[in-house]
């Protein structure tokens, strides 16, 4: 996975393996972690900037 949880409770984060940064890790940004996050924390920047709001 390119993607992990650090830490628990309120201090829980996103993370990728070795605190490092997301560009420089295993993820192909294909957005399944965007697709699949349970509690909607992760947004598709792409996605966001083009929603249509009425």
């Amino acid at each position: 996975y390119a993607i992990s949880v650090a830490n628990r409770g309120f201090r829980t984060q996103i993370t990728v393996e070795f605190g490092g940064w997301l560009k420089d890790s295993a993820c192909t940004f294909c957005g399944q972690c965007v697709q699949t996050c349970p509690t909607g924390a992760l947004a598709d920047k792409k996605a966001l900037r083009f929603a249509v709001t009425e």
